[in-house]
């Protein structure tokens, strides 16, 4: 067995299994063999997430379908050969908050849905409920980044606040459905939500909401009063990747260095709380290469600090570590973890005393929701860029004996 028991070695073992997961997740690959199930003809496509680029190059690959027109909501502009191809119309939207280039892209999915045509191919990855965006009558943009702000520092899980978004959409929530008449469409997905449930993956534009757990009155109000019994035409919707997937790989990278490996499965929770939780449970836990995926939440004081859920949950576990022979890798599958650069974090048992050092308090840094700016001094954040992927968060950790 490859020892993976310094520091360093420990490190290196995470960063490994983190790069097969997101490899085995690639979006162009992953929706490449999707697409090869689809039956061949003349299609049009709507690609929106921030998988979009790789899910539009697999449809331009598959020889079997010919692509007419596609509307892709993406966080970035268009690589220079596809801006120049003419049947792809590129919209620039706004993540975490909507932005009038979501509104555009918006409005060009309802009007390509709408009008007559071959097959329509819904390419989906999380993201989409941000990039792509059509606001229900009455609806400005500041009321639609008022309540995406609102929702996002709630603490709630993703179900619920996608469910209060689909509210002020007319796009969200089975919306896009609506406009399709007798057209025929198939969605493909790549899945950032626990469960894999497509009235959540983007909003759910072709599927019909679902009712969630308790809300904080202010958006059960909301839901309440936009409750609608339309019924939707029956869409096949098929997970094109998911969190699963991405873990098992990251699992299979270590069982080939001949470490043993243990799935634990989805979590979630408030991110501090699970972060703290992992940390002191993996002393317990046997040794080898441990895994979870999901995402955890956080609810934001009124002035934030620096990073996101995955930084704070890294924080959290680093306390617990102190002193051990352990390590633990907290990162989104999409490079991103909150508004900063950084993926998220990798810490181990010297964290703590790096912080120390630092002359930086973890306490008083995951009170403040700036647990981005003590992992950055402890020399701990992972930054990727952009993956192109989206399947939600990764927390993988390594223990010896």
């Amino acid at each position: 067995m490859t020892d993976p028991l310094t520091p360093l070695g420990a490190r290196r073992l995470l960063l490994e299994c983190y790069a097969a997961a997101l490899a085995a997740v690639d979006a162009r690959g992953c929706t490449g063999a999707a697409l090869a199930e689809c039956a061949p003809g003349a299609v049009q496509a709507l690609v929106a997430g921030k998988a979009a680029e790789g899910m539009l190059r697999a449809l331009l690959d598959a020889p079997h379908l010919a692509l007419e027109r596609a509307v892709i909501a993406a966080p970035a502009a268009a690589p220079a050969a596809l801006a120049a191809d003419p049947r792809l119309a590129w919209f620039v939207g706004g993540h975490p908050l909507p932005d009038a280039g979501s509104f555009a892209a918006g409005e060009a999915a309802l009007r390509l849905a709408a009008t007559p045509g071959p097959r329509l191919l819904v390419l989906l990855s999380g993201g989409a409920s941000a990039l792509l965006e059509a606001p229900a009558t009455g609806v400005t943009l500041s009321d639609l980044r008022a309540l995406t702000l609102d929702l996002l520092g709630s603490g709630l899980p993703i179900a619920s606040i996608n469910r209060v978004r689909g509210t002020a959409s007319r796009l969200k929530a089975g919306g896009l459905a609506r406009t399709l008449g007798a057209r025929p469409v198939e969605v493909l997905f790549i899945s950032d939500v626990e469960g894999n449930d497509p009235a959540v993956v983007g909003g759910g534009p072709c599927h019909a909401p679902r009712e969630v757990g308790v809300l904080p009155e202010r958006f059960a109000l909301r839901v309440a009063a936009m409750r609608t019994s339309a019924r939707l035409p029956a869409i096949v919707h098929r997970r094109v990747a998911d969190n699963a997937r991405a873990r098992g790989a990251a699992l299979a990278h270590a069982h080939g260095l001949g470490y043993a490996t243990f799935d634990h499965g989805p979590l979630s929770g408030p991110a501090a709380e699970v972060g703290a939780a992992l940390g002191a449970a993996l002393a317990g836990l046997p040794p080898g290469v441990h895994a979870w995926g999901g995402e955890c939440t956080v609810r934001l004081p009124l002035e934030p600090g620096r990073g996101g859920r995955c930084q704070q949950l890294a924080l959290a576990a680093a306390d617990a570590l102190s002193g051990e022979r352990a390590a633990l890798l907290a990162c989104g599958t999409d490079g991103r973890d909150g508004p900063g650069r950084a993926a998220g974090a990798l810490v181990d048992g010297g964290t703590l005393a790096r912080l120390l050092d630092a002359d930086l308090d973890a306490v008083a840094a995951l009170r403040r929701c700036d647990a981005g700016t003590a992992l950055a001094a402890a020399g701990d954040l992972v930054d990727t860029g952009p993956t192109g992927t989206n399947v939600a968060d990764l927390v993988l950790a390594v223990r010896e004996t």
